[in-house]
């Protein structure tokens, strides 16, 4: 699970570094669009992020956790 937050954290850090870096960003010329929809794709994992971080925080993941964090899972997908 550490896997999945470790790159999405390396995932937002190269969008901030390159965005801060124009001559990256010129060789990799990405149009504002594709920022944009790299940026809304953030936003949706990190409701995943933030589940993975509090399952993985126990020893003992029950049914009872898991439960609302799915249901707020989909909820924010649905939405």
């Amino acid at each position: 699970m550490q896997s999945f937050n470790f790159k999405l954290t390396c995932i937002q850090v190269q969008i901030e570094r390159t965005k801060n870096d124009g001559s990256k960003l010129r060789k990799i010329s990405l149009s504002e669009e594709e920022w944009d929809l790299l940026d809304e794709l953030v936003d949706h994992l990190l409701p995943f992020e933030e589940a993975t971080r509090e399952f993985s925080g126990g020893t003992c993941v029950t049914f009872s956790k898991m439960m609302p964090n799915i249901n707020e899972l989909i909820f924010d997908l649905e939405f």
